[in-house]
């Protein structure tokens, strides 16, 4: 079965393969960052509120260290098609915004270490399910 990116039902299956997946080892450099996204016209047209959590989105905010806000469109690229230039052009363009400590997102960009195997099966999975 397949679920619309960021909608209800995906993040309620995302949890659902994290709870099966159990704790993930996040590097070192990125273990400690706390990044709330607010996505513009996901489904239905609302806004979205997630965070990056235990190696993946997770819905709703919490106190973080940076807020990105940016359209619907562009989070779809980054964390579904994984696109790491799409975030680049559409931050030099304005469509993705930054609040907050701007220099604890770069370490989300190149890791220390390599991904725990469970955070390769997580992504993986994720994948498979999101349309």
């Amino acid at each position: 079965m397949s679920y619309e990116f960021l909608s209800d039902a995906w993040f309620d299956e995302i949890a659902r393969i994290r709870d099966e997946i159990g704790e993930i080892e996040l590097p070192s450099s990125i273990r400690d960052v706390r990044v709330n996204l607010e996505v513009a016209e996901g489904p239905e047209g609302k806004t979205v509120q997630g965070h990056l959590g235990n190696g993946t989105l997770v819905r709703g905010h919490f106190e973080a260290h940076t807020t990105i806000r940016l359209p619907y469109s562009i989070a779809r690229k980054i964390f579904v098609d994984r696109d790491s230039s799409a975030a680049m052009q559409a931050f030099m363009t304005g469509l993705i915004k930054i609040e907050g400590d701007m220099t604890r997102l770069i370490s989300l960009q190149q890791p220390s270490e390599p991904p725990d195997e469970r955070a390769v099966e997580l992504l993986t999975r994720i994948a498979a399910i999101t349309r």
